[in-house]
């Protein structure tokens, strides 16, 4: 999940219905929930190094070199935060 980070709500001189602080609560649990399992956190704890970039893999022809130049081109594209669709 991508973290989640939300604006400050406006300041009102009115006193905050239950169900207001209950939105306002569950909003700012969602924020906090969305930073826990950030990939780039997670990414950090692992270097990958001399690795060529390789996005695709074939798993019938693939090498042992093949896999790790994969896994380290995911590793390293999760620490940069990258979302390569299609």
């Amino acid at each position: 999940m991508r973290p989640v980070y939300l604006p400050e709500p406006p300041r009102s001189p009115v006193i905050l219905t239950p169900e207001m602080r209950f939105v306002a609560a569950a909003l700012a649990e969602i924020q906090t929930a969305s930073r826990e399992n950030d990939q780039r956190v997670i990414a950090t704890a692992f270097s990958p190094e001399n690795i060529v970039p390789l996005r695709t893999l074939d798993g019938a022809t693939a090498t042992m070199t093949d896999v790790a130049n994969f896994i380290g081109t995911l590793v390293l594209d999760l620490r940069a935060g990258e979302v390569r669709k299609g």
